[in-house]
Parts: structure tokens; sequence; C-alpha cells
């Protein structure tokens, strides 16, 4: 889960995108590193969770240019707006850092 925080809070920017694009991220994905799943539904809302837990929570905008901002909120800390370029290829989501880090998902249901 804490890789998938260290992406989600990396940089900022607003676009949009298509509708069907959304829809292909909308699902549960699942982050085999540490085993957090990260829940994207198709309006917009975010939540990311492990052992069962939604530990953080938020909402995504996709952008233009393959780019996605989030905007986060996780107990104890201030909310957060970060920009992720993300890839998405099947049943595989890579988000991208603006340093370069990938987050490899898996998705796990739609």
């Amino acid at each position: 889960m804490i890789r998938i925080l260290t992406i989600l809070i990396a940089a900022l920017a607003i676009a949009g995108c298509a509708d069907s694009e959304q829809e292909g991220i909308a699902g549960a994905w699942l982050d085999p590193d540490d085993k957090s799943i990260a829940r994207f539904s198709e309006d917009g809302s975010l939540s990311v969770g492990g052992d069962g837990s939604d530990d953080i929570s938020g909402n995504y905008t996709l952008l233009e240019d393959n780019q996605m901002r989030l905007d986060l909120t996780y107990p104890g800390v201030e909310p957060i707006s970060v920009v992720v370029t993300y890839e998405l290829r099947g049943d595989t989501l890579i988000l991208i850092a603006p340093d370069g880090d990938k987050t490899r998902m898996t998705r796990v249901d739609r």
C-alpha cells in the first residue's frame, strides 16, 4: 500500500478524457507487490486499501496525454491533489509517477 500511496502523492494538473477510457479503468486493481487494491469507480471516485480496509479515498479525473489527476484523502494527512501518467493494457494498469517510479497493477474485478 505504501508504494501506491507514494505513486499517488507525486504531482499536479487538470483537463478531460473520453468516457470509454474511464470505463476501461473502472474496477478493482491489485498491486501484487504490497497486496493493496485500488478501486476506480465509473463515477470518478477512488479508494485504496489492503486487508479489506479502504485507507485512501478520493476522486480521479482522466486528463489528456494519458494523465490522471487524483484528489486524495488519507487519514491524518491534509488532502492532496496529484497527477500521474497511466498506461492501460488490457487487464494491466501501470501508474507512473513524475519521478519515473512505476506501479503495475492487475485487474481483479470490473
